[in-house]
């Protein structure tokens, strides 16, 4: 497992004083000292300030010194790579020099520019190659920096400044599409080409370093993570790094993503609090565990840190490095490279959650694709963990990767799937394999469904003016009763013509529902109803040697608002009907635990990390939500059962434990009383 690694930066105004009495060795022997191999470093910042002296850009008016040259020198002497962190699409300082370089959100409307602060630019003005590019060469040559990390933040956003309408208008005959007409036929013509001229701009720079400084690397943030989720220009096989809000479960399920792919990513946290005072709001317990959900999945912690404006470490940093080595020493030691990941379900992160269908929604202003696409993604990632189940979170792009034999495959709401994916899921199902569509079926890039979906129509229900309802089925979930009350799930349904597809079970409306779809109390809800809907709520359609089934209502959309048990219940009882083979199962009162299972590729051997993340039940509907470990969790008893014939010794955290034969299964007793537990399973010969 890769080391961990070091983001030293401070995003600096004007008024502050920078460099006053830096301690530049001492930054450097504590990286080292903590086993890094590299580390980011400042190079431009987001208000526009390089720290270097420079020919093309603007020095921070108060330092004296070269730090960005002082910091290589510093870690290169250590034999640590210095990375050099510069805002790829935010500079205050050339905004306000070169107003023409601006974004604007409409014609002649240029993006904010204050005294001193940060302004979005147009990468695609002359501000790329007349600043950006020969800065970042200054940074290379100049200063001895061994890479780049690009945050990108805004710079592909939508942009109708002059140069842009002039290469729409060039590309197309047409004007751009512009914000306040979202019913422009261009957009469709808008997204693929802006994602194309990204793509573009992307190789420019990727080549300008590699040409410059052959083997430097480039690292641009976000960009083929969950929030991009996509292929661009060295993403598939290269690093990926990302920073996801740094609460439950977002940590994890970056990791998780990352995972999927061939190169180790980099999971970038600085959001525990705000500036200096990052660790001070941490307890030790907090920083353990936010590393732990990283390391689980193998992934690389790049720990945002805010220095001090002198340049030198307070004594918060040394500890809260010691604290996040320390964890990574216990991982690396419990999963070897060697391990190959285990998952026996794929939760797939669709691109039309950015991209829509065929690209064509791509920076769309107000376009809700991805905010609705990251209820679905959250609830689906929470879910399956409280379900106890060993699952893989991935892009599209990592399928052909990851797509194996006895993985059931879970779509989430996805509005469209690329030809690629169309046939590498056609193949899969074909072959043998199972997927789980939820909450809608996909559509193809002319609007058709998918041979493998098993329908002729699909037709999302759009009657209502809010959010509907439904009742569901017994899966030994209902309350027993007078009234036998049946789990109301906050959700719509699709109405379905088959092709194929057989239903299995129907749903229940609430009573009077015709009544309050054409009113405004749609939200208010009644009992459910006995007689159930029309349309089923679970149909199974066999294709080839394989089965696709779809749960007809947004079980993962909504269990990222209401994670109540009955819908945990009720879903773990689903799972095992689809899947009834699956390897591994963590079965919980609440849920609660993480379990990320890993096989040796040539031993008799599984191991498992058991995560612990301690009965998180707070809405995911909102970003930036604080939370801390104070004290340890109350010990609760879990279950690991393991799919196997053969005698297997059984070790937790290292210590032999008994566990029960249950027919074609092995019971193990656990005891959650810690962050996390690893537990090792081996074939006895």
């Amino acid at each position: 497992m890769k080391p961990i690694t070091w983001s030293i930066l401070l995003q600096s105004r004007g008024a502050i004083k920078l460099g006053g009495n830096p301690d530049m060795d001492g930054v450097a022997r504590v990286a080292f000292e903590n086993g890094m191999e590299e580390a980011i470093i400042i190079g431009k910042d987001h208000t526009g300030f390089c720290m270097h002296p420079t020919r093309f850009g603007v020095m921070h008016p108060s330092l004296k010194i070269n730090l960005t040259k002082g910091l290589a020198e510093a870690l290169h002497k250590y034999g640590i790579r210095a990375i050099a962190y510069v805002n790829f699409g935010m500079d205050g300082e050339a905004g306000r020099r070169h107003r023409d370089w601006l974004q604007e959100k409409s014609p002649g409307q240029p993006a904010l520019v204050t005294p001193d602060h940060y302004a979005d630019l147009c990468v695609f003005s002359p501000y790329l190659k007349e600043y950006m590019l020969p800065v970042v060469k200054e940074i290379l040559l100049d200063c001895g920096a061994d890479g780049i990390f690009f945050d990108t933040m805004s710079a592909f956003f939508y942009c109708a400044c002059p140069v842009c309408r002039a290469a729409f208008k060039k590309a197309f005959d047409k004007e751009l599409p512009l914000a306040d007409n979202p019913e422009d036929p261009a957009w469709d013509l808008y997204g693929p080409w802006q994602y194309e001229r990204m793509c573009n701009c992307l190789q420019t720079v990727y080549q300008h370093i590699r040409d410059w400084k052959p083997g430097a690397s480039v690292l641009f943030n976000h960009l083929g993570g969950p929030a991009w989720p996509f292929p661009l220009p060295e993403v598939v096989e290269g690093m990926i790094s990302c920073d996801p809000p740094a609460f439950f479960p977002w940590v994890s399920m970056y990791a998780s993503y990352q995972s999927s792919l061939p190169t180790t990513g980099d999971v970038f946290i600085e959001r525990f609090a705000r500036g200096w005072g990052d660790r001070n709001a941490n307890t030790t317990l907090t920083m353990r565990y936010k590393s732990a959900a990283i390391f689980a999945h193998r992934q690389r912690f790049c720990i945002g840190d805010r220095i001090h404006s002198d340049w030198r470490l307070g004594p918060g940093t040394t500890e809260a490095l010691k604290t996040i080595q320390a964890v990574w020493r216990q991982f690396n030691r419990a999963l070897p490279d060697e391990l190959l990941n285990a998952p026996d379900f794929l939760l797939l992160h669709p691109e039309a959650y950015r991209l829509g269908p065929a690209r064509k929604a791509f920076q769309k202003p107000g376009d809700k694709r991805q905010a609705n696409g990251w209820l679905a993604a959250l609830g689906g990632y929470r879910l399956l963990m409280d379900c106890g189940r060993s699952f893989m979170t991935l892009p599209e792009m990592a399928l052909t990767r990851q797509l194996q034999p006895g993985r059931v495959l879970i779509i989430p709401a996805a509005e469209y799937v690329k030809p690629e994916t169309d046939a590498l899921i056609d193949g899969f199902v074909t072959g043998g394999g199972t997927v789980l569509l939820v909450e809608r079926v996909p559509r193809l890039d002319d609007g058709s469904l998918p041979k493998w979906c098993g329908f002729s129509t699909v037709e999302e229900d759009s009657a209502g003016p809010r959010v509907g309802a439904v009742y569901l089925p017994d899966l030994g979930t209902c309350r027993r009763g007078k009234d036998d009350e049946r789990p109301l799930l906050r959700s719509n349904v699709c109405k379905l013509e088959s092709a194929g597809a057989e239903a299995v079970f129907y749903g229940y409306p609430q009573e009077h529902a015709e009544f309050l779809h054409k009113t405004p109390y749609a939200s208010f809800y009644m009992a459910s109803d006995s007689t159930p809907m029309d349309t089923p709520l679970l149909t199974c359609f066999r294709y080839g040697r394989g089965k696709v089934w779809f749960l007809n209502c947004a079980m993962f959309t909504d269990y990222t608002d209401g994670a109540l048990p009955v819908y945990k219940h009720w879903m773990e009882n689903l799972l095992r009907r689809i899947h009834p083979r699956a390897d591994f199962e963590l079965v919980s009162p609440g849920g609660d635990v993480e379990i990320v299972s890993y096989r040796h590729p040539r031993k008799r051997e599984t191991v498992h990390v058991l995560l612990n993340h301690g009965g998180r039940r707070t809405s995911l509907r909102h970003l930036f939500t604080s939370e801390q470990v104070i004290a340890p969790q109350p010990a609760y008893p879990v279950t690991l059962r393991i799919r196997s014939k053969a005698d297997l010794h059984i070790t937790v955290d290292g210590k032999p434990v008994e566990a029960v034969r249950r027919g074609a299964s092995v019971h193990v007793p656990i005891v959650m009383d810690s962050l996390w537990k690893f537990v090792k399973c081996t074939e006895k010969s």
